[in-house]
């Protein structure tokens, strides 16, 4: 009688386990959180040379890291959500949670410029304007 309840619990187990990998429940996550439905965490840019690619199957209380793209021409201003800059940090993490897993996170740049000097004469800079940007 020991040996049957000892095989049925076994099974039981093994089945628990099995369901709980394919299901997204039990186990698994070292924080504690547990949820079977996946997000995508959503990443745009302000600029047109530059394409980012989302990060995909998230669960609530992932840690999700997105790192600006350098790109020549331009400074990295910060990760904006909703119009307001979240951080100025190329590196950002996110932990993804309820409040924030629709969240669009735009990377800000602004375009710099050049201004060239020549050389002096009478007194004056003789300048070359290359490219100046408004702001």
């Amino acid at each position: 009688m020991k040996r049957i309840w000892f095989l049925v619990a076994g099974v039981v187990l093994v089945l628990g386990i099995g369901a709980g990998l394919v299901f997204g429940f039990g186990g698994g996550k070292p924080n504690g959180t547990h949820t079977g439905k996946i997000y995508t965490v959503e990443i745009t840019s302000n600029v047109e040379q530059i394409e980012y690619e989302s990060k995909n199957n998230c669960r609530l209380g992932d840690n999700v890291t997105i790192e600006a793209i350098p790109l020549d021409g331009y400074r990295f201003i910060g990760w904006e959500v909703n119009g307001v800059i979240v951080s100025e940090d190329v590196e950002y993490e996110i932990t993804l949670t309820q409040e924030n897993v629709n969240n669009v996170y735009k990377a800000v740049y602004k375009q710099e410029f050049t201004i060239y000097a020549g050389e002096v004469q009478n007194g004056n800079v003789a300048s070359n304007v290359t490219k100046a940007i408004e702001g």
